[in-house]
């Protein structure tokens, strides 16, 4: 396996919709409650008019920030602690890492952000996959 001491990152900050087979991605340089707030205002500004949108997610600290302002088209429902069995989001992460991500080495940080874009558009453009990851009935919450 190729090994990379350079420390470069990128996030791909994402909300699924099972039911419209969609989603709604950032590509940042960073993970924090700044890039949350950006993200939030992404998905607020993308959701249709009347529509409200329920998003999971895990104990990470800029999920939970007092300093976010969290659109009123949107509440944020925590799951418990060390579930990740019970984020519907975790397959798509899953997903991209072991068919687009792992296990390359980038010559630049352009090349990482290019990778990240095509695996996300990737991602999307095959029907069904948002859906077939991210619905709730594959997932088994009963010891939470």
């Amino acid at each position: 396996m190729p090994i990379d001491t350079r420390y470069q990152n990128a996030y791909i900050f994402g909300a699924f919709c099972p039911t419209h087979d969609c989603a709604v991605g950032l590509i940042l340089t960073r993970a924090d409650t700044a890039m949350m707030q950006l993200h939030l205002n992404q998905i607020s500004a993308e959701l249709p008019p009347q529509v409200h949108a329920a998003m999971i997610t895990d104990g990470t600290g800029w999920h939970r920030s007092q300093a976010l302002r969290i659109p009123d088209n949107i509440t944020l429902i925590d799951i418990p602690p060390a579930t990740p069995e019970c984020n519907p989001a975790e397959k798509p992460w899953q997903y991209l890492k072991d068919n687009f991500l792992s296990h390359r080495l980038f010559a630049t940080y352009e090349d990482i952000l290019d990778a990240c874009q095509h695996a996300w558009n990737s991602m999307l453009a095959e029907a069904g996959r948002i859906t077939s990851l991210t619905s709730m009935q594959h997932l088994l919450c009963q010891d939470i």
